[in-house]
């Protein structure tokens, strides 16, 4: 999959702040029309990041 520009920003802060021994809590609006959570949740994975979603729902 191509990552869209925003998605590469945020994988590339995260990789940044993992180098610097810092943890990133990233928040996302879920607009009921595609779940970018899950998404993310692989691309920040597939790169070696530790990823927890926390859902609204809980």
């Amino acid at each position: 999959d191509e990552l869209m520009p925003k998605e590469q920003a945020l994988l590339d802060l995260c990789l940044a702040e993992k180098a610097r021994n810092r943890k990133v809590l990233a928040y996302s609006v879920y607009t009921g029309t595609r779940d970018t959570t899950s998404r993310m949740k692989r691309v920040l994975e597939q790169s070696g990041l530790k990823v927890a979603v926390l859902r609204a729902s809980v």
